[in-house]
């Protein structure tokens, strides 16, 4: 018994179904690994971001815990030091050799910022960015991070109430000091004072001044009163308190705290 082959126009008709076929494919394809790889990309930019500013979902008995490279240095990593060695133990879910690159195997930009008002020298706003698909920098298929300085270093404005007990008949002064993290200092932290204030018990200062405000950055600070015995907290302080510690956490306006008290008998 013969067996029917195929015709020459089967053939053709196949191989254009086929080519047909193909031709919707391969772009649904390659459409997919690139949203994959995009995915990716975006993944580790955020990894970093965390990295940097910590994870706000992290909390613990309703205090936020993580805090990033910014909670232990206050300010970012400086400008061309993005792979620093520090920055990489912050990596959520361990450091790899990919942890810089995006998905085509590509270094990401860092562009660390200084010069807003406030920043005392220290960079508080980064952008982190990939070339993207085609591996230019500055079209449109770029993937990039903002970290804004309001997830960095959120305020300069505390607010507060001065306890206080036996300050009758004088003209008190008083003031309060913040302690952040600073490893330059020879002390690992940097003390900034407040402005002078005679009239108790509310007090609200920008830090340390309007003139030359200095931003706080998330993370924990130490907090202490003193009392002075001029209006404007000249010479040195008559009392101290105790040091308590609070916790920064992002986006604030302002931070509203109880100021430890200080008890004085003249």
């Amino acid at each position: 018994m013969m067996r029917r082959g195929f015709t020459l126009i089967e053939v053709l008709v196949t191989m254009a179904i086929i080519s047909i076929l193909a031709g919707i494919m391969v772009p649904s394809v390659w459409k997919w690994w690139e949203s994959q790889e995009i995915q990716t990309t975006k993944e580790r930019l955020n990894a970093l971001k965390l990295a940097m500013v910590g994870d706000r979902s992290l909390v613990q008995n309703g205090i936020r815990t993580s805090y990033g490279f910014v909670g232990d240095y206050g300010e970012l990593p400086v400008q061309g030091q993005l792979s620093t060695a520090t920055l990489r133990t912050y990596i959520p879910g361990g450091y790899t050799a990919e942890s810089y690159k995006d998905a085509w195997g590509r270094d990401f930009s860092y562009t660390a910022y200084d010069n807003l008002a406030g920043y005392d020298g220290r960079f508080l706003s980064a952008k982190l960015c990939s070339d993207g698909p085609d591996g230019i920098p500055g079209n449109t298929d770029d993937i990039c991070v903002d970290i804004p300085v309001s997830e960095v270093a959120p305020t300069y404005r505390i607010q507060g109430n001065f306890v206080f007990s036996n300050l009758t008949g004088h003209n008190y002064g008083a003031n309060f000091q913040i302690e952040y993290r600073d490893p330059l200092n020879s002390s690992n932290y940097v003390s900034k004072s407040s402005g002078c204030k005679n009239a108790f018990p509310n007090f609200t200062t920008i830090f340390p001044n309007a003139i030359n405000p200095v931003r706080v950055p998330v993370g924990k600070i130490t907090v202490s009163s003193h009392l002075y015995n001029t209006s404007n907290c000249s010479g040195t302080a008559i009392k101290s308190s105790g040091k308590l510690d609070y916790f920064i956490t992002d986006n604030l306006q302002s931070i509203l705290i109880n100021l430890p008290m200080i008890v004085y008998t003249p």
